[in-house]
């Protein structure tokens, strides 16, 4: 049984602020190349880490036109629900969403802890997944109740999919999962997204883990612009499993269609809203309510410049938004 993995392809109308590239071509030539692959491996189904889609409600002629391509191929395409995919990280809000009703046309097939069985000639695989959700790899959290699963001893392999921040080393200052936190899996096979840069193909206590980075850069970071991009070819056997990284042709070296000159404008805005939150907590009167007036007068008195408080003010308007929406009606 084949299958071709990619992960995390963004599908969206517009270009990221950084990206230099026509980003809407370059995303159907990927996906193109992704088809080619796939029908060059023979390979039986789609697997994806998650965030099919950037926003919940993409553009449409963009969508459409990507996913149709993908489509083409005539192979069936299982995933899970990446952050982007929904509404403030609520899995509720699903149902509204472009991936929910491509799931509900069962263009796309949407895993979770529940697993399937797919069977071909003599090989038995079993496939489950793990949507993002807004406690997963927190510290209060048992990353193996998100990463570990148990195998049916009817199948030759099994394998799990997670939308999340597993992780080789601790190279990310959030919240992330170690590997090493969840060798315990009976999963012969853990594929996770949601962390762009990837880990590549690591074979731990007879098993692996597979990340394989997204499949468009959508940082300027250096990482991001070094890494290969590329798919991942998975081959079950009743007694053997291979996994193949295959680096993809139609992407361009990342200096090519990333803008570098945006690295120190934002490591220098990071740095001025680090400032500012200091300069927030000492110079304000933590009794007033009015988050807007608080950040506007720890401006003032820090001496800020404009575009800090605009900057300030537009993340306070998302998590407002966010908010609103975990706290309203799904």
């Amino acid at each position: 049984m084949r299958f071709i993995l990619f992960n995390d392809p963004h599908i969206r109308g517009n270009a990221p602020q950084n990206r230099k590239d026509n980003f809407v071509d370059t995303l159907k030539n990927k996906i193109s190349e992704v088809v080619k692959i796939a029908k060059e491996y023979k390979a039986d189904y789609f697997l994806c880490g998650g965030d099919i889609f950037d926003t919940p409600i993409p553009s449409m002629g963009a969508a459409g036109e990507i996913m149709g391509c993908l489509l083409s191929a005539g192979i069936p395409v299982y995933t899970v629900a990446g952050n982007h995919d929904f509404y403030a990280a609520n899995t509720v809000t699903l149902t509204r969403t472009l991936l929910g009703y491509s799931a509900a046309l069962d263009k796309v097939k949407l895993l979770n802890q529940n697993p399937i069985i797919l069977h071909k000639d003599n090989v038995t695989v079993q496939l489950s997944g793990q949507p993002y959700h807004d406690e997963i790899d927190t510290e209060g959290r048992d990353p193996k109740l998100d990463y570990c699963v148990s195998k049916s001893p009817d199948c030759h392999a099994a394998i799990h999919i997670v939308h999340g921040m597993l992780m080789d080393k601790p190279d990310f200052p959030g919240d992330v999962t170690l590997i090493k936190n969840v060798i315990d899996t009976e999963a012969d096979i853990t594929i996770t997204g949601h962390n762009h840069i990837g880990y590549g193909i690591q074979y731990i206590n007879n098993r692996y883990f597979i990340n394989p980075g997204s499949l468009v850069r959508l940082s300027n970071h250096n990482a991001d612009i070094s890494r290969p991009v590329g798919v991942v070819f998975i081959e079950v056997e009743p007694d053997h499993i291979n996994c193949d990284f295959k680096e993809m042709e139609t992407a361009l070296p990342g200096e090519d269609v990333l803008d570098r000159s945006k690295i120190a404008e934002v490591i220098a805005m990071e740095r001025k809203l680090q400032t500012f939150t200091q300069e927030l907590v000492k110079s304000t009167d933590m009794n007033r309510v009015d988050v807007t007036t608080i950040i506007k007068q720890a401006v003032t008195d820090s001496e800020e410049t404009e575009s800090v408080l605009k900057e300030a003010l537009r993340r306070i308007a998302i998590a407002e938004e966010n908010l609103a929406q975990k706290g309203g009606v799904a």
